[in-house]
């Protein structure tokens, strides 16, 4: 499937990716947000005008984040008759339509 047509690729330019980290679990290459401490115990959304107040675990989950609520937070709309819903996540929209239209799905 292809990007939302939204999506900013660019947004990653931000970031570094290395392999010299001394946190456990942390042996292969991971990406670094810079306004992020290394050893924080997670990454906050720095999005301005962000309200969620989770510090994500891991990089990409944040990312994860970013994409689905902030850069492309209805890339996924349901198609179904005088539905009108619209997800950020592929997922989130499977299921809205295996919960509300299951005769359609």
């Amino acid at each position: 499937m292809q990007e939302p047509a939204n999506w900013n690729p660019a947004l990653l330019s931000t970031m570094t990716s290395h392999t010299s980290c001394q946190r456990p679990g942390s042996e292969t290459n991971h990406l670094v947000i810079p306004a992020v401490e290394h050893d924080a115990p997670g990454f906050p959304c720095k999005w301005q005008d962000c309200r969620s107040t989770t510090c994500f675990r891991r990089e990409v989950d944040l990312m994860r984040h970013v994409k689905s609520v902030h850069v492309a937070p209805k890339a996924y709309c349901c198609l179904e008759p005088n539905c009108g819903k619209a997800f950020g996540r592929k997922d989130h929209l499977q299921n809205h339509k295996r919960n509300r239209h299951p005769d359609n799905h």
